[in-house]
C-alpha cells in the first residue's frame, strides 16, 4: 500500500508505527518524497539564512561605496574613480579588512590589518586575500584562491601581490581601448548574485551530503550482516533511511534558519537520522519476531 507524502511525514515524526508500511514503499516514491522534503527544508533555510546575510552584504557595499565610490576598469587598471592615487583601508562585514593600493605604492599602510585575521588587498588588476595565523605566519591567496604563498612580513605580502597574475581579464578592453565604470548599484547587484549563488550552493551541498549519508548507512548495514540472515534488503534500508531522516531534516533546517549557535545541519542530521533509524529497525525486527512467536504458539 502506497503511503502519501504528508502521511509519511506526519507518521515518521510522530512514531515508528508507520515504518512497517514505509518499508514496503517503492524506491522511486521514497526518492520523490525525499525531493519534496528537501525543497521544503531548502525554502525554510533560505528564508532564515539569506535575509541575514543580505543585510551584512548591503552594509559592506555601503562601506565600500563610501570609501571607493565608482570603480574604473581599463586595459591596465582597476581603481576607484575618485582619488585613484590615494591608498584606502576599511573594514567590511566579517570582519574583513580591505586595502586598496595605488600601483606605485612602495609599502603597505601601517594599519592595513585593522585588527582582522583576514583581509583583501588590491592594486591595479591584481587582487588577493590574506589569512593571518600569527605576525610571521600569513597565507596569501591569489588567482581566485588557486595559488597560496606563505609570507612572514608586510613587505613579503606586498611582493607576493606584485608577482601574482591579474585577477581581471582585460583582453577586450585592450583591443577597444575603452574603460568601463561600475557604480555602487552595479557592485550591489554583483554581491547579490554572488550571495544567492553561495546560499544556494550551501543548501545544495547539505542535500547532497544527506544522499551520501543514506547510501553509506545502507552499505555499512549490509556489510555488517554479511554471512548472516538479512531481514532488510538494500532497497528497504535506503527507503527507511530516507523517512527516518525527515525529523532530523526539519530540526536541522530550523537550526540553520534560526542560526542557533553550536548547532549544525549536518551534525543534527547524521546523529538524528542514525539514532532514529536504529530505533526504527529494532522496532520492525521486534514486531517481526513477535509475530513469528505468536504463529509458533498457535501451531
Amino acid at each position: 500500500m502506497k503511503v502519501g507524502f504528508f502521511r509519511a511525514l506526519w507518521g515518521s515524526c510522530s512514531g515508528t508505527a508507520v515504518f512497517e508500511q514505509l518499508k514496503q514503499q517503492k524506491l522511486l516514491t521514497a526518492i520523490w518524497h525525499f525531493v519534496l522534503m528537501s525543497l521544503i527544508c531548502a525554502f525554510f533555510m533560505w528564508q532564515g539564512v539569506y535575509p541575514a546575510l543580505k543585510q551584512l552584504t548591503d552594509s559592506s557595499v555601503q562601506v565600500f561605496a563610501e570609501n571607493c565610490g565608482t570603480l574604473v576598469l581599463g586595459a591596465d587598471k582597476f581603481e576607484p574613480l575618485r582619488h585613484p592615487n590615494r591608498a584606502r583601508v576599511f573594514t567590511i562585514a566579517g570582519p574583513v579588512s580591505v586595502t586598496y593600493l595605488p600601483e606605485n605604492a612602495e609599502t603597505l599602510p601601517e594599519n592595513y590589518q585593522q585588527e582582522c585575521s583576514t583581509g583583501i588587498i588590491w592594486s591595479g588588476l591584481k587582487i588577493g586575500a590574506w589569512v593571518k595565523h600569527s605576525d610571521r605566519d600569513i597565507d596569501f591567496y591569489s588567482e581566485m584562491g588557486r595559488k597560496v604563498v606563505k609570507v612572514d612580513s608586510d613587505a613579503a605580502l606586498l611582493d607576493a601581490l606584485r608577482k601574482s597574475q591579474a585577477a581581471v581579464n582585460t583582453k577586450l578592453l585592450v583591443k577597444s581601448g575603452k574603460t568601463v565604470q561600475f557604480t555602487t548599484e552595479d557592485i550591489k547587484n554583483w554581491f547579490e548574485i554572488i550571495l544567492k549563488l553561495s546560499v544556494g550552493s550551501i543548501i545544495f551541498i547539505h542535500i547532497a551530503q544527506i544522499v551520501f549519508y543514506i547510501l553509506v548507512f545502507a552499505v555499512v548495514s549490509l556489510l555488517m550482516n554479511l554471512g548472516r540472515k538479512r531481514y532488510f534488503s538494500f532497497k528497504e534500508l535506503i527507503v527507511l533511511a530516507i523517512y527516518a531522516g525527515f525529523p532530523a531534516m526539519i530540526i536541522g533546517s530550523a537550526a540553520e534558519a534560526l542560526q542557533l549557535p553550536g548547532l549544525n545541519f549536518d551534525v543534527i542530521y547524521v546523529l538524528g537520522m542514525t539514532i532514529y533509524l536504529i530505533i526504527v529497525m529494532n522496532r520492525i525486527e521486534y514486531n517481526r519476531q513477535k509475530r513469528q512467536w505468536q504463529q509458533e504458539n498457535l501451531q
